[in-house]
């Protein structure tokens, strides 16, 4: 059987996609567990009635916590074999987990599937599963698709639940909560399969906040790498090159993030401090960094009123 944890928090648009996307699946041993994450709307309504019309939906109401804190009252609560995540305001191919679970064995802990990134006025396009291929993936290539590529969402996997050994999200990181969660239970992977099919509907929102002001929160990207980058080191040190490109990268991402949102004065102890950071570890990783990046980065260091005014008025 295979447990589908669903965060619901303030997606009453769009929950009922996502759960008749679940509910319709070819593979039928399902455990469907809403977790109601003290939604201010009519999700904790809508999620009962879903309960009523499926005896395989369960529902758990609590106070609010955040995704990690729902995700792991989902965890706490499943019985299946394995383990699925789907977010509330996305769906899945019919066929997803059917097509997943063929492709377990005993030697693999873990199936991964591609993803479409859809407008909300689109509709996903159906995968032909004719068409579909897999890879095998052992530990060391596993290790470079799920943290090396940044393939780390917890939505387009399926996990063996006796392979996760770690059956918790941080609840203190609000960004990069899935790679954290992953790269923990990746040390004990042994190897798993990745297929070419986009399964997973991840919906572009137009009245998604892409744009939110900057609050100390957002640090918590640099908090995410560092941490990854600790735990990768010594288990997989073919890997450092790309921790240390991602740490790198995620402090001129909160560069870019504090003068796009006009706060350079306020944060001016904490770009010095970023600042230091990048200019100590450039020419380090500077071979592993796309032009643009490269670009970007002599910008900020050596013409920072243009990178400030380029920035700024976007």
């Amino acid at each position: 059987m295979i447990s589908v944890i669903v965060p619901v928090y303030n997606v009453e648009k769009y929950l009922n996609n996502c759960v008749e996307s679940i509910v319709n699946q070819t593979y039928k041993d399902l455990e469907i567990i809403l977790v109601d994450d003290g939604s201010p709307d009519n999700c904790p309504a809508m999620c009962d009635e879903w309960a009523k019309k499926d005896s395989r939906i369960r529902v758990i109401h609590k106070e609010n916590g955040g995704l990690s804190s729902a995700r792991n009252a989902g965890l706490e609560a499943a019985n299946g074999d394995y383990i699925a995540f789907v977010d509330s305001d996305d769906s899945i191919d019919v066929d997803m987990y059917q097509t997943m679970m063929e492709l377990f064995s005993d030697e693999v802990d873990v199936v991964i599937c591609g993803h479409q990134k859809i407008n909300s006025s689109d509709s996903p396009e159906k995968c032909d599963i004719g068409n579909n291929t897999k890879t095998i993936l052992m530990r060391e290539e596993l290790a470079d698709e799920v943290f090396g590529k940044l393939n780390n969402s917890s939505c387009n996997k399926l996990y063996k639940k006796s392979a996760l050994t770690y059956l918790e999200f941080p609840t203190d990181i609000q960004h990069g909560e899935d790679l954290i969660f992953n790269v923990k239970n990746l040390l004990n992977w042994s190897g798993g399969i990745i297929c070419s099919c986009e399964f997973y509907h991840y919906y572009t929102r137009e009245d998604s906040i892409t744009r939110s002001s900057f609050n100390d929160k957002k640090f918590l990207e640099i908090t995410s790498k560092d941490i990854a980058r600790e735990i990768i080191v010594n288990e997989f040190p073919n890997q450092i090159i790309n921790a240390n490109k991602f740490c790198f990268r995620a402090r001129m991402n909160i560069i870019r993030a504090i003068y796009s949102a006009k706060q350079s004065k306020n944060y001016y102890d904490k770009l010095s401090e970023l600042t230091k950071y990048v200019k100590s570890n450039f020419n380090s990783v500077k071979n592993t960094l796309k032009t643009k990046e490269i670009i970007e980065y002599y910008l900020f260091v050596y013409f920072k009123a243009v990178y400030r005014f380029m920035i700024e008025r976007k």
